[in-house]
């Protein structure tokens, strides 16, 4: 089963996921997704533990300007377009 451990900044805001690997040798490093546009060069890096991302992660984004915060699509997708006439 797959691990996955949540990656917030230093606010506490949602910005990657740890997720452990598994491969035929059964190595369980970990390796990072990164949801916040500003970790985009450690998206899918490998790590030796879940902490080692995050420590990376953190050390990224305070070398960096903050952004606006994500916030996901609303539930049922984007509003639909009004009609043009």
């Amino acid at each position: 089963m797959l691990r996955s451990i949540p990656v917030s900044d230093s606010a506490g805001g949602f910005v990657a996921i740890a997720v452990q690997a598994h491969d035929a040798g059964g190595d369980h490093g970990w390796y990072l997704v990164a949801l916040d546009p500003r970790l985009e060069e450690l998206d899918r890096a490998n790590f030796a533990d879940a902490e080692a991302a995050t420590r990376a992660a953190r050390r990224l984004l305070a070398r960096q300007p903050a952004s606006a915060p994500w916030t996901p699509p609303p539930a049922g997708g984007p509003a639909p377009l009004p009609p043009t006439a």
